[in-house]
């Protein structure tokens, strides 16, 4: 599929299992229609019999609602504080609730049609008592910056998108910001949903004065190219299968990294790799960024992107999964390099790219893991027609990885949850 990880129809066609050019709202009509239970009966008792009868409830009256025309079309025109209600209710379901799988897609779609239309966030998704920000940032990149900060005791990073006040009117500097909350509020609704051990958690977004930012948890260790230089003995292969199973997962979710590089992993403790900025690409293409044109085709010591070649010849075609994988060869290259010579894999990467020579392979030490396999990999990556995909590559591994769906978004807790009663109240004016 070719889709950057904004778009709606690339994640919602990976959990509906519709063509990503189907129409949303005729697809949650006609599934509806389809659906004989909304939650897993044999499950809903880990809830408590009161809860789990009211979650039930709630279940059965979305789905009267997106089984009628009329009201599915009045729950689409709520705004404010009603759209909030009924977004914290799809959240919370999806998030504890053991439903149905056709109901669970449904559900998808309505929470990312509603905060489409409604251009707001769940509130479980907004953070308070976020406290310690730094006054300098702990890194600064073309795009953002990423101040360190606490929550509820702990480190995070506050990720915030760079807005430049370029040649135009005060009045298109504003669009551009408005268009930056907007993107940045779209990177959340989806990362809020994703869960996976080689994926950076998404804690939520915290607004710093006027400006808003995403929250996450702070890894110590930093990029693979800086543990890579504290740690040059670590295992890069376990590293590089962290990377190759957070991309397939994306993949597999619909989502398009779009800017796989070693300065977009990051590494947790005991060496594992952690994709983030997925979709932070397609961020400063919606606000417009003064950095974009032709330098993006070099990648400047992991500073740009390393745009795979059919990018570079046809600049209206879209990041997709094989230039994910492109660029997945490339961070290999890198990292097989790293903590030395960062430098060659521009020169390496322009060879790829303009004059679509394959690299020698490197006189490295035979203890990084470079491989026949692994090199022959790499090569398969940078292929101009048949690359492999995310899943071939991570089934390659020795290894296997992947955990189940956890949240730290607050689950029903007791009788009466104030979640389920506010979002009966909308529910029933329909």
């Amino acid at each position: 599929m070719n889709h950057d990880f904004s778009s709606d129809s690339g994640f919602l066609a990976a959990q509906t299992g519709w063509h990503p050019s189907s129409d949303l709202d005729a697809g949650i009509l006609s599934s509806a229609s389809a659906v004989t239970s909304t939650v897993d009966t044999s499950r809903i008792g880990s809830l408590g019999p009161e809860v789990g009868r009211k979650v039930t409830d709630i279940c059965n009256s979305l789905l009267n609602v997106f089984n009628d025309r009329e009201k599915y079309a009045k729950f689409l025109q709520h705004r404010g504080e009603a759209a909030e209600d009924l977004l914290d209710i799809l959240q919370k379901l999806l998030d504890h609730a053991p439903l149905m799988p056709q109901f669970r897609a449904i559900l998808y779609v309505a929470l990312v049609r509603l905060c489409r239309k409604s251009e707001l966030c769940p509130r479980s998704f907004k953070l308070e008592g976020v406290t310690d920000k730094g006054d300098d940032a702990r890194w600064s990149g073309r795009f953002g910056d990423v101040f360190q900060a606490r929550y509820n005791g702990s480190l995070v990073c506050l990720k915030s998108v760079k807005v430049f006040q370029e040649r135009d009117s005060a009045e298109a500097f504003n669009e551009r910001r408005k268009n930056a909350y907007k993107a940045l509020s779209r990177e959340a609704v989806v990362w809020g949903q994703l869960s996976h051990e080689n994926i950076l958690p998404f804690y939520g977004i915290y607004f710093f004065g006027n400006t808003l930012c995403l929250v996450s948890p702070l890894m110590e260790n930093g990029t693979i190219h800086e543990f890579l230089r504290d740690k040059p003995t670590a295992n890069r292969p376990h590293l590089i299968h962290g990377v190759a199973a957070g991309m397939e997962y994306l993949h597999r979710n619909g989502v398009v990294h779009g800017d796989l590089k070693c300065n977009n992993v990051l590494v947790a403790e005991p060496e594992k790799a952690l994709l983030t900025d997925f979709g932070f690409s397609y961020v400063t293409d919606m606000i417009g960024s003064r950095f974009r044109g032709p330098a993006f085709s070099s990648n400047q010591a992991s500073g740009g992107f390393f745009l795979a070649p059919e990018l570079i010849q046809d600049s209206t075609k879209r990041r997709d999964e094989a230039s994910d994988v492109f660029a997945f060869g490339i961070l290999c290259y890198e990292m097989f390099l790293s903590p030395e010579s960062p430098r060659l894999v521009d020169v390496i990467y322009s060879k790829i790219v303009h004059s679509s020579q394959l690299p020698e392979r490197p006189n490295i030490n035979v203890s990084r893991g470079l491989t026949d396999n692994m090199w022959a990999l790499m090569k398969r990556c940078w292929s101009l027609e048949h690359r492999p995909t995310a899943k071939e590559i991570k089934q390659g591994f020795p290894w296997s990885s992947g955990r189940d769906r956890i949240s730290i978004r607050p689950g029903f807790e007791r009788v009466n949850d104030a979640t389920i009663t506010n979002a009966n109240n909308r529910l029933r004016a329909l």
